[in-house]
Formats: C-alpha cells, sequence, structure tokens
C-alpha cells in the first residue's frame, strides 16, 4: 500500500491559498503551484493506521478563511474479481482489424477500389469486426 496521495485542488486562485490539514494519520507534505493559479496539488501521507472519517482541508488568504471536508473511508477489504482476463485487453482488436471474416462484403461493383488481395501491399486486404471476433471471441460476448 502507498501511503503517499495527491489531491488536486480547483477553484477561483486555489493556488494562491495556503493549506493546512490537522486530522490524525494524514499529513500535509507539500503545496505544490502551476502556472495557472486556479489549481494547487496537495502531496499528502496517510497512515496505514488512520481511521476513516471527515478530514477538514483549511485554506487561508490574509484573513480570509475556508475549510473543505475530504472523506477517507474504511479499505474495501471483500475479494476483488478474477484478475486479469482477455477483456481488459480489447486496443488488441486493431492488431487483426485485417481479420476477413465475411467475405460477402469485400468487392462492391459501386466501389471505386474493387481490387482486393492480400498478397498484394498496394490493394486494399479485407477486414471486418466479424473476422475481429472471431480471433477475440470476448468482442462477441454480451
Amino acid at each position: 500500500m502507498n501511503p503517499s496521495v495527491q489531491m488536486l485542488m480547483h477553484g477561483p486562485a486555489a493556488g494562491t491559498l495556503a493549506y493546512s490539514i490537522n486530522y490524525p494519520g494524514v499529513k500535509l507534505v507539500k503545496t505544490n503551484t502551476v502556472e495557472n493559479p486556479n489549481y494547487a496539488f496537495l502531496n499528502l501521507v496517510i497512515s496505514p493506521t488512520t481511521k476513516p472519517g471527515q478530514v477538514q482541508i483549511t485554506n487561508k488568504k490574509g484573513s480570509q478563511t475556508i475549510t473543505q471536508t475530504w472523506e477517507i473511508r474504511a479499505r474495501d477489504k471483500s475479494p476483488k474479481g478474477q484478475g486479469v482476463t482477455d477483456t481488459d485487453f480489447i486496443y488488441e482488436a486493431m492488431i487483426d482489424r485485417f481479420a476477413n471474416g465475411d467475405p460477402s462484403n469485400d468487392k462492391f461493383a459501386d466501389m471505386r477500389d474493387t481490387n482486393l488481395d492480400r498478397a498484394n501491399p498496394f490493394f486494399r486486404h479485407g477486414g471486418d469486426l466479424a473476422g475481429v471476433a472471431q480471433h477475440f471471441p470476448y468482442t462477441s460476448r454480451s
């Protein structure tokens, strides 16, 4: 478990405010600002023994004080799913975009380019969603 958290603060002049946190087990290590004055990034360290609850984040600028609440929730200790499966890798469908699962949609007389030759790199190679589904069975799941 990584105890470091970076929190984005956004609002009018958020990057010009002085931040503080007073909550057992939560330590504000550093405030980072960026060119845009409406953003600030708070680097926090949260102890593993920190109890769930409402963390008060105090923002000050001069005599003005604004308090915001951030909730720390109890860790979900229930077992998590089955891990990584082929359903996590749909982006690989682009690799087989030339898989030709339905030759009936390869050529049409009204198409400008009616050449289809997988052996010739200058001609169309075919390929359709039916071919992708044949190579990636998870795409046809409901």
